[in-house]
């Protein structure tokens, strides 16, 4: 019954002006709209993008690229943990072994990863990747034998 909505702005409003914003519902209880504190929800600009939540820390990341935030949500608690700054931020999902945020950002295709345990945070300047819609995948092995 938990979600989150991530909003954006609809066509033909300005997109750096109007904000961004996060609803969140846990089990059966009413959505509710996030209120972080002004100096964050001044920063949330333009498109709140994508989101990602770790079912064990009972935490949801939503990112807001032209605001240059990551916001870091508790859902038990319905309230804004921290903020991250990130350059940019497009992307997020969880690693495969749900372990880690994995946040795309920057316009040269940057990853950070953020531990889903304390929240610290790991750069890499990869150049490779870029987006808002980013999922982690596991290739299936190769059957050893052919099927008939």
């Amino acid at each position: 019954g938990d979600f989150v909505v991530v909003s954006a702005p609809r066509d033909g409003l300005p997109e750096l002006t109007s904000q961004g914003g996060v609803t969140l519902r846990v089990g059966n209880q009413k959505p509710a709209r996030m209120k972080p504190p002004s100096n964050v929800m001044e920063r949330m600009k333009g498109e709140t993008l994508s989101v990602c939540i770790h079912d064990a820390s009972r935490t949801a990341l939503a990112t807001n690229p032209h605001g240059n935030i990551v916001t870091v949500w508790d859902l038990d608690r319905m309230k804004l943990k921290t903020t991250l700054e990130i350059e940019f931020p497009r992307g997020v999902t969880l690693s495969l072994d749900r372990e880690t945020f994995i946040i795309t950002h920057g316009t040269s295709g940057n990853i950070t990863h953020v531990s889903t345990h304390d929240l610290s945070t790991k750069t890499s300047a990869m150049g490779l990747f870029s987006g808002s819609h980013v999922y982690a995948w596991k290739k299936p092995r190769a059957s050893a034998s052919p099927e008939v």
